[in-house]
């Protein structure tokens, strides 16, 4: 009888879900032997491994994650374009330019910030 380790989705380490997900992946290329003996649901449910649970979180956990990235972005742009702008860009560009702060600074009409490096680029 298997024992249930985690009762709420949030409860499972994304390092478990990630690790399922490469056994399930590879479990797919193997044929169909393998696929019934990975794709199956316990009773009681087994959020860790049961796959319908694995797929179900590790789709919502990257529909989070994509939204907070977009959150994210747009909290650097207001940052960057905002009132208090110039110490952020400084910093920022100081620091290295990475790809989001410069695609921000080039597409941003009223930011005041470019530089001689970021228009030879």
């Amino acid at each position: 009888m298997s024992s249930v380790k985690y009762r709420k989705s949030e409860d499972v380490p994304t390092s478990e879900i990630c690790k399922r997900l490469d056994q399930l992946s590879d479990a797919v290329t193997k044929g169909h032997a393998s696929i019934n003996r990975e794709f199956y649901m316990s009773i009681p449910a087994r959020l860790e491994n049961d796959a319908d649970f694995v797929l179900s979180i590790a789709s919502d956990r990257l529909m989070r994650a994509e939204a907070r990235v977009e959150e994210l972005e747009q909290a650097i742009f207001d940052v960057l374009c905002g009132e208090e702008n110039e110490v952020v860009k400084k910093l920022i560009l100081n620091q290295g330019c990475d790809e989001v702060a410069c695609q921000y600074l080039h597409t941003c009409d009223h930011c005041p910030i470019v530089t001689t490096e970021m228009e030879n680029s």
